[in-house]
């Protein structure tokens, strides 16, 4: 495997986390580290960078796509880690059992469900905006 491919997903990866820290509805902290405006820029800057190193390796459109696709992986699996973050307490007064604490508030029903169905919508969508920027990229060199 080409290095810059891992070093382009860990770049993407990484924005990714930083847009999902200061998105207002995240789930990691209880306040939100960032601002939303201040994240979405410092991500896009990563997603630039991001592009850049993938194109060491691909085309331009390629690269592109391949951000794209990685992003909307990402973004629609990222919130479901959350699921995991808050331990599980004993119910001595009921009996046997575990259960959440009542400030734990994330994605419980068919959260697998939903890991699917994100990733089915966002690969066509993301395979319908690359062939979309391929074909600009076409005509721009065909004008040319």
């Amino acid at each position: 495997m080409n290095s810059a491919i891992l070093i382009g997903a860990l770049v993407c990866l990484l924005a990714n986390l930083v847009f999902y820290a200061g998105c207002p509805n995240q789930q990691w902290f209880k306040k939100r580290p960032l601002p939303f405006k201040t994240a979405l820029l410092i991500a896009l800057a990563i997603l630039i960078l991001s592009t850049t190193i993938f194109t060491l390796s691909f085309s331009l459109p390629a690269a592109i796509y391949t951000v794209i696709t990685l992003c909307m992986l990402l973004l629609g699996t990222i919130p479901f880690f959350t699921r995991y973050t808050a331990p599980l307490k004993s119910v001595r007064s009921r009996g046997t059992g575990l259960t959440r604490d009542e400030s734990y508030t994330t994605f419980k029903a068919h959260w697998w469900l939903k890991i699917i169905g994100a990733t089915l919508i966002s690969f066509p969508f993301a395979l319908f905006t690359s062939s979309l920027i391929s074909f600009l990229f076409f005509l721009t060199r065909l004008l040319m």
